[in-house]
């Protein structure tokens, strides 16, 4: 099983062309490493990776209040069904959006002061943990908590 001299110069020919294909690869992606960084590039690299930091300000006067605070700072209250209303007609029953249960006579409730819709305290607590926003029309809450300088816009609804 002697290979003759065209096969062997074919063997010779096929393996420098995978060395010079995997030297060219290796290059290429080693090209990144080469270049020269900044100084801020070079602290901000972890382990092979470059970590990419964006600072994100509040504009003045809406600075971002947490969850928690959030809902601290909603006035809460005993919910009271309107009196002096006979006709069933004009009795209308509030609903929390939260839990899909009527407010009923002295249960604590809150207000979102931009919109005035009403929950129960500590269903629209449990919401304010997961979001910033009103459970109905998703107006920001911590634009209007935060006192904002000016009347939040149709920009504040999400």
């Amino acid at each position: 099983m002697a290979l003759s001299l065209g096969e062997v110069a074919m063997l010779v020919v096929d393996v420098a062309f995978v060395l010079c294909l995997i030297v060219a690869i290796m290059c290429c992606c080693d090209d990144d490493r080469r270049r020269p960084r900044s100084s801020s590039q070079r602290d901000a690299q972890v382990g092979g990776r470059v970590v990419m930091l964006r600072v994100v300000e509040a504009p003045p006067g809406q600075q971002r209040v947490a969850p928690a605070a959030a809902k601290a700072a909603l006035p809460y209250f005993p919910y009271a069904q309107a009196q002096g209303r006979t006709s069933s007609s004009e009795t209308q029953t509030l609903v929390c959006a939260v839990c899909l249960e009527e407010l009923k006579h002295g249960e604590l409730c809150s207000e979102v002061p931009a919109c005035r819709h009403i929950f129960h305290r500590g269903c629209v607590g449990s919401w304010m943990k997961k979001s910033d926003s009103c459970p109905l029309c998703r107006v920001k809450i911590s634009s209007w908590i935060a006192g904002p300088t000016e009347s939040p816009t149709a920009a504040d609804a999400v």
